[in-house]
Protein backbone atom coordinates (compact mmCIF):
# COMPACT_ATOMS: atom_id res chain seq x y z
CA UNK A 1 0.00 0.00 0.00
CA UNK A 2 1.20 3.24 -0.86
CA UNK A 3 1.80 6.30 1.09
CA UNK A 4 -1.10 8.12 -0.42
CA UNK A 5 -3.40 5.65 -0.43
CA UNK A 6 -2.81 5.07 3.75
CA UNK A 7 -4.15 8.50 3.39
CA UNK A 8 -7.01 8.04 2.28
CA UNK A 9 -10.10 8.55 4.11
CA UNK A 10 -12.92 7.22 1.88
CA UNK A 11 -13.16 4.01 0.29
CA UNK A 12 -12.77 4.32 -3.38
CA UNK A 13 -14.67 2.42 -5.80
CA UNK A 14 -13.24 1.37 -9.68
CA UNK A 15 -15.64 2.52 -11.43
CA UNK A 16 -16.12 4.39 -15.04
CA UNK A 17 -19.12 6.66 -16.11
CA UNK A 18 -19.18 9.44 -17.81
CA UNK A 19 -19.05 12.84 -16.25
CA UNK A 20 -19.19 16.27 -17.44
CA UNK A 21 -17.69 19.58 -16.06
CA UNK A 22 -17.63 23.45 -16.70
CA UNK A 23 -14.53 25.80 -16.24
CA UNK A 24 -14.09 29.23 -17.10
CA UNK A 25 -17.31 28.92 -19.23
CA UNK A 26 -16.26 26.19 -21.13
CA UNK A 27 -17.66 21.94 -20.50
CA UNK A 28 -15.57 19.25 -21.13
CA UNK A 29 -16.02 15.56 -20.54
CA UNK A 30 -14.30 12.90 -18.91
CA UNK A 31 -14.55 8.94 -17.59
CA UNK A 32 -14.68 8.22 -14.01
CA UNK A 33 -11.46 6.29 -13.03
CA UNK A 34 -12.54 5.94 -9.57
CA UNK A 35 -15.13 7.87 -6.93
CA UNK A 36 -15.57 7.85 -3.08
CA UNK A 37 -17.61 10.27 -1.47
CA UNK A 38 -14.80 12.88 -1.32
CA UNK A 39 -14.48 13.09 -4.77
CA UNK A 40 -13.42 11.20 -7.87
CA UNK A 41 -10.17 10.81 -10.37
CA UNK A 42 -11.39 11.67 -14.10
CA UNK A 43 -9.82 10.47 -17.11
CA UNK A 44 -9.37 13.60 -19.78
CA UNK A 45 -6.74 15.26 -22.00
CA UNK A 46 -8.23 18.21 -20.83
CA UNK A 47 -7.11 19.12 -17.43
CA UNK A 48 -8.29 22.09 -15.65
CA UNK A 49 -5.69 24.01 -14.03
CA UNK A 50 -4.32 22.66 -10.60
CA UNK A 51 -5.80 24.41 -7.74
CA UNK A 52 -9.24 25.34 -9.99
CA UNK A 53 -12.98 24.80 -9.32
CA UNK A 54 -15.10 23.24 -11.59
CA UNK A 55 -18.13 22.59 -11.83
CA UNK A 56 -19.12 18.88 -12.35
CA UNK A 57 -22.00 17.04 -13.46
CA UNK A 58 -22.23 13.46 -13.27
CA UNK A 59 -25.44 10.61 -12.42
CA UNK A 60 -25.69 8.90 -9.29
CA UNK A 61 -27.83 5.61 -10.20
CA UNK A 62 -29.85 6.04 -6.98
CA UNK A 63 -31.13 9.53 -6.96
CA UNK A 64 -33.86 10.93 -9.87
CA UNK A 65 -31.67 13.88 -10.85
CA UNK A 66 -28.38 14.11 -11.99
CA UNK A 67 -25.83 15.71 -9.53
CA UNK A 68 -24.56 19.22 -9.93
CA UNK A 69 -21.43 20.16 -7.50
CA UNK A 70 -18.54 22.08 -7.29
CA UNK A 71 -15.13 20.48 -7.04
CA UNK A 72 -11.30 21.79 -6.63
CA UNK A 73 -8.99 20.52 -8.38
CA UNK A 74 -6.28 18.84 -6.09
CA UNK A 75 -4.29 17.40 -8.49
CA UNK A 76 -3.05 16.81 -12.35
CA UNK A 77 -1.23 14.36 -14.35
CA UNK A 78 -1.01 13.46 -17.99
CA UNK A 79 -3.96 11.85 -18.77
CA UNK A 80 -6.20 12.99 -15.81
CA UNK A 81 -7.57 15.12 -12.90
CA UNK A 82 -8.39 13.62 -9.34
CA UNK A 83 -11.00 16.40 -7.67
CA UNK A 84 -12.80 16.92 -4.22
CA UNK A 85 -16.42 17.37 -3.53
CA UNK A 86 -16.94 20.98 -2.07
CA UNK A 87 -20.62 21.01 -1.12
CA UNK A 88 -21.65 17.90 -1.82
CA UNK A 89 -25.47 17.64 -0.09
CA UNK A 90 -26.55 14.72 2.38
CA UNK A 91 -28.88 13.15 -0.56
CA UNK A 92 -26.26 12.58 -2.41
CA UNK A 93 -23.82 11.42 0.06
CA UNK A 94 -26.78 8.54 0.44
CA UNK A 95 -26.86 7.48 -3.17
CA UNK A 96 -22.90 7.35 -3.36
CA UNK A 97 -23.03 4.80 -0.74
CA UNK A 98 -26.06 3.21 -2.02
CA UNK A 99 -24.22 2.72 -5.44
CA UNK A 100 -21.14 1.27 -3.21
CA UNK A 101 -23.04 -0.96 -1.24
CA UNK A 102 -24.96 -2.23 -4.04
CA UNK A 103 -21.31 -3.02 -5.71
CA UNK A 104 -19.91 -4.44 -2.70
CA UNK A 105 -23.07 -7.42 -2.86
Amino acid sequence: MTRSEEMRIHHRLELQMPVSWVHEGVEQHGTTRNLSVGGMFIDTDHAPPFHSIIRLRFRIPALRQDTSVDAHVRWVEPGGIGVQFVGLRAIEVWGLNQLFKHRAE
